[in-house]
């Protein structure tokens, strides 16, 4: 007693079983597709891997674990008890009935190796491994034949007899091929895309068997697959549907298939009977399977036993359909039996929201489809995969764990073009000078503008500001900025990187593909409309689907994108940074029309100008329109004004982070934009007490910030008009008093409680863990 709690007690004992046991399960997975059919020795490794491997299992339980398991494990010893009475009754197959006992074992094996290992992503990486070994030995095994391409047009071309019939070697491609698929398309490691190569592999393998159901089961698993990588993104599920049909129609005009094309359109044409030659292999096959159902008809019950279709058909082979073989076999009990785990783990799965639906729907479709054409009740394959369904569904559901994807918040890297005068820019300054006062370290990398060498707004001393440079110390371009831009994030390590704006949030997530570094977008702006290149704004979804939380400023913003997106996201408003204390509330209102922002279209200047000369012709004093900001337009919207004659009553100031404090007092604020996210400027000049108008623009951030006619008025986009017509009554209407109802807003729009939104947002976010 003293020894075995002794044992108990080593962790070290505990890992090198742990090591063992993985080991033993590689070897035997890729000892089956390879020496199960040798006339070799080695055939024996085998039943040597799975006795020690079983051994182990049975340690590491009594010592380590329990044997505590669900009992819809025993449907498999049900069905391997049941298939006995067929036998003794009429087959005597014995030896035969035995195979299906040490299967029966194994499936118990599998499933403690699994629930020991603990990790599904470990456990499918082992089998697309193995499989990818036996691949490589097949090919090695293979290698003239392959490369002699001229053969690939003989009708009797049909590789892998030496390690199974060519079927059964499809059926070991067809797992080697979905095992990589799933990390690939599943797995967050960046190792994942290392497994490209093992699928490729083998579906060199599937293909040079001749098998017609393995390009079948292999494009409706990668169909299957794609689906639950990609069901909330209607688009890309479409665009990867298309692509893999054109792939397939032009794999199979492929000379190496052209045989496999063959058989296949023979095969179509003589089930349905179009074919002006019988394929000969079809038919044979359709007479067996009848001939199968036939016997099976005459013992209803109980069938003949196991291998009965062989001895009793006189034809010496199965059935060739897993349907027809187990109803003469087993009869309509055995059937049952026999398909009843599948469709228990399958209803399991559909009823759950805690299992991984993919693997075990995307398998139970593979085993209905090859039942059609295939036998494997007594293939170690369907064993392995089964007790692997059975893992998915009662095990790695249970063990798997909720923890935080951000466990603690240090160091903080925002992601932007630059930092130039713009909103979302002024956003990230608030933003990382309140998290440096809470003793987060913070980086902000300028991504794609260069010109910009300083911060146009003021950042905390402890906050760095770098823009982006190559090995060379030069400013990189393209596709460069992807790999400048992921060294300089391992360089800061950061807990978190957090982007602004498409072409930050595009080089954020291609930077970060592979490394461990979560990743959070932030849409700034009208994702309808911006940005207008269709090449961009296909990336920049892409960089918000495959992102780990999402920030929106609007709820219009949130409910453009799929419902996946928005269930990672949140809706967080901008911090108003002013100290309005400082400013003397009780001043008279003077004569100035204030407007801020970049001189581009999307701000509609031209609407403004419109609207103030007709303001300015109706009302009774003079008043100045004065415009802070710089862009393109810049001449265009001087010249426009000279064409109205209101060129001596408008101001160009230009660029000025400091307006609050000279314009204050202001008449009024009007933003007059066609599109907005949620318009810093407008908030600012709100809790300013200057009052203020606003077009009712997409996506909604005004008419979140102003209740009309209660603390603002907003107006139609482009209507100069009834912009007007508001400009005047404000000055007209002394009842007015937004200034009492727009000064409390500051509270809840402060640094301090804005960031604390962000920060808890971060530590909130949630990811599925396996131990």
């Amino acid at each position: 007693m003293r020894l075995v709690s002794k044992l108990k007690n080593s962790e070290s004992l505990k890992r090198i079983l742990y090591y063992l046991i993985a080991f033993f399960l590689f070897v035997y997975v890729f000892s089956v597709p390879s020496f199960g059919e040798s006339k070799s020795f080695l055939r024996y490794s085998i039943y040597i891997s799975m006795i020690l491997l079983g051994c182990l299992v049975f340690v590491f339980c009594l010592l380590y674990d329990n044997f505590r398991i669900n009992k819809a494990a025993f449907l498999i010893p049900a069905f391997c008890l049941f298939s006995l009475i067929g036998t003794l009754l009429y087959s005597h197959q014995f030896r035969a009935w035995l195979s299906i006992v040490l299967l029966t074992i194994s499936f118990f094996v599998f499933i403690y190796s699994f629930k020991i290992l603990k990790n599904k992503y470990l456990i499918v990486s082992i089998i697309a491994i193995s499989f990818f070994l036996f691949s490589l030995y097949y090919v090695v095994f293979y290698r003239k034949e392959i490369l002699d391409f001229r053969s690939y047009t003989s009708d009797t071309f049909r590789l892998g007899w030496y390690f199974d019939n060519p079927n059964g070697v499809s059926s070991y491609a067809v797992i080697g091929f979905s095992a990589p698929l799933y990390l690939i398309l599943f797995w967050n490691k960046k190792i994942r895309f290392a497994f490209i190569v093992p699928a490729l592999t083998s579906l060199l393998v599937g293909a040079t068997t001749g098998s017609r159901t393995f390009l079948v089961i292999v494009a409706v698993i990668a169909l299957i697959f794609s689906f639950f990588k990609f069901k909330n993104h209607k688009l890309i599920f479409v665009i990867v549907t298309l692509s893999l049909i054109v792939v397939g129609i032009l794999l199979l005009n492929m000379p190496f298939l052209s045989t496999m094309k063959e058989r296949l359109l023979k095969a179509i044409q003589t089930l349905f009977g179009t074919a002006s030659k019988v394929d000969t292999s079809t038919l044979e096959r359709a007479v067996m399977i009848d001939y199968g159902f036939l016997l099976g008809s005459k013992r209803l019950f109980f069938g003949y036993g196991v291998d009965g279709f062989s001895v009793v058909s006189g034809m010496g082979t199965y059935a060739h359909s897993n349907f027809a073989e187990v109803v003469c076999d087993f009869g309509l009990f055995g059937l049952v039996l026999f398909y009843l785990p599948l469709l228990v783990f399958f209803i399991k799965a559909i009823s759950s929201k805690k299992i991984d639906k993919s693997f075990v729907i995307t398998f139970f479709v593979y085993y209905v489809i090859v039942s059609f054409s295939n036998v494997f009740y007594y293939k170690k394959i369907y064993y392995l995969m089964i007790a692997f369904l059975f893992y998915l569904v009662y095990v790695e559901a249970s063990e798997s764990k909720i923890v935080a994807l951000v466990p603690e918040l240090k160091t903080v890297a925002f992601t932007c073009d630059s930092m130039g005068s713009g909103g979302a820019e002024k956003v990230i300054s608030v933003l990382a000078n309140q998290m440096s006062k809470n003793n987060i370290s913070v980086t902000i990398i300028g991504v794609a503008d260069a010109n910009v060498p300083n911060s146009f707004y003021q950042l905390s001393p402890s906050v760095k500001y770098i823009n982006l440079r190559n090995s060379k110390g030069k400013n990189p371009k393209g596709i460069t900025r992807v790999f400048a831009l992921r060294e300089t994030l391992k360089t800061i390590s950061p807990n978190v990187v957090i982007s602004f704006l498409p072409n930050a949030n595009v080089y954020t997530w291609l930077s970060l593909v592979g490394l461990k570094v979560p990743h959070i977008v932030s849409e700034r702006n009208n994702p309808k409309v911006n940005p207008k290149g269709k090449l961009l704004r296909i990336l920049k979804k892409l960089s918000f689907i495959f992102a780990d939380g999402c920030v929106f400023q609007t709820n219009d913003a949130k409910e453009y994108f799929p419902k996946a997106i928005q269930r990672k996201s949140i809706i967080i408003k901008n911090p108003i940074d002013i100290k309005i204390d400082s400013f003397n509330s009780n001043s008279p209102r003077n004569n100035t029309v204030l407007a801020v922002g970049r001189l581009i279209e999307q701000k509609n200047y031209k609407c403004l100008f419109n609207a103030f000369k007709l303001f300015s012709l109706n009302s009774n004093e003079r008043y100045i329109l004065k415009i802070y900001g710089d862009g393109p337009l810049k001449n265009e919207l001087i010249s426009y004004c000279n064409t109205l004659g209101i060129s001596n009553n408008v101001i160009f100031v230009g660029n000025d982070p400091d307006w609050h404090a000279k314009e204050y007092n202001d008449a009024m604020y009007v933003l007059s934009s066609d599109y907005e996210g949620m318009p810093n400027s407008l908030a600012e000049a709100m809790a300013l007490g200057i009052p203020c108008i606003s077009t009712d623009c997409p996506i909604g951030g005004s008419r979140e910030l102003i209740n009309d006619s209660v603390n603002g008025f907003l107006v139609p986009v482009n209507n100069s008009q009834e912009l007007s017509n508001k400009m005047l009554k404000l000055i007209h209407d002394k009842t007015l008093r937004f200034y009492e109802n727009t000064r409390s807003m500051i509270d809840d729009y402060s640094p301090i409680s804005i960031t604390t939104k962000w920060t808890n947002y971060i530590l909130n976010l949630k990811v599925k863990k396996y131990e």
